[in-house]
C-alpha cells in the first residue's frame, strides 16, 4: 500500500508507511515517493490551524494557513507523521482533503507536503505562504 493510498483513508494490511528521511540512501527512496503523490489527493488533519499559536510557548508563531499531518504516515527525522502546510481555506479547519501540489524538503531530509482546494500555486506563493516557518530552515519546494 503506498502512503497516498493509507492518506486516502484506506485501511493497511500491514505497519503505516515509514518516510526514511535520514539523509541517507532512504531519503531519496521517499522523496521520489512523495513526489509521486503530487496531483494526488489526500487527506490532511489540522493540528495547528490558521490564527493559532505555536504549542512550544517559546516561539511566537502565529499559523497564517491551516498546518497539518497526513495520518498514517510516519517521518523518521522528527518521529511523527508527515506534516503538511493547507493553502488555500481562509477559515480554521479541522481536516480538508485536497489535492498535493508541492514538497517542500528542508536540508536535514524532512519532509512537508502542499496541500491545496485545486488552485494551483507558484514556487514563489508557497514561499511566501510557508516564509513564517520555513525562515527558520534551508529548504527547496519541489514540483
Amino acid at each position: 500500500m503506498s502512503p497516498f493510498d493509507y492518506a486516502q483513508g484506506k485501511k493497511p494490511s500491514s505497519s503505516p508507511p515509514v518516510a526514511d528521511t535520514t539523509g541517507h540512501s532512504g531519503a531519496s527512496k521517499i522523496m521520489n515517493q512523495c513526489l509521486s503523490w503530487l496531483g494526488k489527493t489526500v487527506k490532511v488533519k489540522i493540528d495547528r490551524k490558521i490564527g493559532s499559536k505555536h504549542p512550544n510557548p517559546k516561539y511566537k508563531t502565529v499559523y497564517p494557513v491551516n498546518y497539518g499531518f497526513i495520518p498514517g504516515t510516519h517521518s523518521e527525522v522528527d518521529n511523527e507523521e508527515i506534516d503538511a502546510y493547507v493553502l488555500g481555506p481562509k477559515e480554521p479547519l479541522e481536516e480538508f482533503e485536497g489535492k498535493v501540489i508541492a514538497i517542500i524538503q528542508r536540508k536535514d531530509s524532512e519532509i512537508k507536503l502542499v496541500v491545496t482546494d485545486g488552485k494551483d500555486y507558484t514556487i514563489e506563493e508557497i514561499k511566501e505562504l510557508t516564509y513564517f516557518q520555513e525562515k527558520y530552515h534551508q529548504s527547496e519546494i519541489k514540483k
